[in-house]
């Protein structure tokens, strides 16, 4: 996934700043390393550490579903000081599929069954209202 994001990223970023309909393989792209590094360097939003520990105190288990790797998002977790609120961090490279894709959230599903098949209530969380549309859609 990380290797498409670094591959379309800056040509995606070229066309809309530019404005053109299409670029030409001779178009130079924007080295965009200056923005991808401080990714390692975010913080996590206020609030997501008192969500988590509620989480965690009501019984609940907690799975990070990615796009991205699943080393990389868990040393995310890691450095914010969040690996014991987190039970399973899933990648979308296991699955062969990016969200939106159907199939990220089967497995999904799949991976909730596996950490407690007793629990019938699931809750999907995200960031972006199309990974939440997708979610719904796939069940």
């Amino acid at each position: 996934m990380a290797q498409i994001l670094k591959l379309s990223l800056p040509r995606s970023l070229t066309v809309a700043l530019n404005r053109k309909p299409s670029l030409s393989p001779d178009t130079p792209l924007p080295d965009l390393s200056p923005v991808t590094s401080l990714l390692a360097h975010l913080t996590p939003q206020p609030g997501l550490e008192e969500c988590w520990k509620t989480l965690k105190e009501a019984k609940a288990n907690v799975l990070v579903i990615t796009n991205g790797a699943k080393k990389t998002t868990q040393g995310y977790i890691d450095q914010a000081g969040f690996g014991e609120l987190v039970d399973d961090v899933r990648s979308c490279d296991e699955v062969g599929y990016a969200k939106p894709f159907a199939q990220v959230y089967t497995k999904a599903h799949e991976a909730c069954e596996q950490v407690d098949s007793d629990k019938a209530e699931r809750w999907f969380v995200a960031a972006h209202l199309w990974d939440l549309a997708a979610a719904r859609k796939a069940g």
